[in-house]
């Protein structure tokens, strides 16, 4: 499709490919970002490295720490994150 963006290059698309049934938590990790303002998610440069998520300072209510999250699979960082995120109140400003 023209226009769209693949949201994991490099050699963590080649794990995705190697590692097919994570390839939609991958997608999620991107979406949980993209909601989350304060999250980035780190994608590994060579196939044994682990996926990580940086979590910046007061992104998660009631914790002021900066936070990186590490994970073998995208599917368990994304466990990782929404456990995190499961008190904070949804944004319901718009």
């Amino acid at each position: 499709m023209a226009g769209r963006r693949n949201p994991v290059t490099g050699p963590a698309e080649t794990y995705l490919h190697l590692v097919p049934e994570e390839a939609g938590a991958a997608r999620l990790l991107s979406r949980f970002a993209l909601k989350h303002p304060g999250v980035r998610i780190l994608t590994p440069h060579y196939p044994d490295e682990p996926w990580r998520g940086s979590v910046d300072a007061n992104s998660v209510p009631d914790d002021s720490r900066e936070m990186i999250l590490t994970a073998h699979q995208p599917s368990e960082l994304l466990g990782k994150l929404e456990e995190l995120f499961a008190g904070a109140p949804e944004d319901d400003s718009g």
